[in-house]
């Protein structure tokens, strides 16, 4: 009887268990794995080779409803002067897209009031060196830039600082 008893317990346990290990066990797997490889998935269309400086797909567990995602890698050093589209025949998913829109020559303009600003959100999570190469891109002359039309996502594209992202705050 004890040993029934013990063994129902165990199972009630296991029971309400489970939904809290597969929650947690999916964002584990979001912040070991998708996180990570999330800049190669961007940038494997478009350069043949990179090194992933920054790469951030998902926001963390409990934290704010709106936050940053990036994809920031160093192309090789022969870099085209020109943003390189993306080569994917298909037209990839929105988080996977590069260069939506309209590249414009740095420095970049102030972003309009009332629209995000991405970069000045999202620049905190970086490292200091990739802070200042992404700082540097966007307000010297020979980078380019777009801007999403409500400043939630900025594409930065610089050749004299080796540098590629995708940038996003948002929900």
């Amino acid at each position: 009887m004890l040993k029934d008893l013990k063994r129902s317990i165990l199972r009630i346990g296991l029971f309400l268990l489970l939904p809290v290990l597969v929650f947690y066990g999916c964002h584990a797997k979001r912040a070991l794995v998708d996180n990570p490889a999330y800049a190669s998935e961007v940038f494997a269309p478009v350069f043949p080779a990179f090194e992933v400086l920054e790469s951030r797909r998902w926001h963390r567990l409990g934290g704010e409803a709106w936050d940053c995602t990036y994809a920031i890698v160093a192309p090789p050093a022969d870099m085209p002067e020109h943003p390189p589209a993306h080569a994917r025949k298909d037209t990839p998913p929105w988080y996977l897209r590069w260069g939506d829109g309209a590249w414009q020559a740095t420095p970049m303009a102030d972003p309009p009031d009332g629209t995000r600003d991405a970069i000045t959100g999202c620049m905190p999570y970086w490292s200091d060196e990739v802070a200042q190469r992404i700082e540097a891109a966007i307000t010297r002359e020979g980078s380019h830039v777009i801007i999403g039309p409500v400043g939630e996502t900025v594409y930065v594209y610089s050749k004299p600082q080796r540098i590629a992202a995708r940038i996003r705050f948002g929900d």
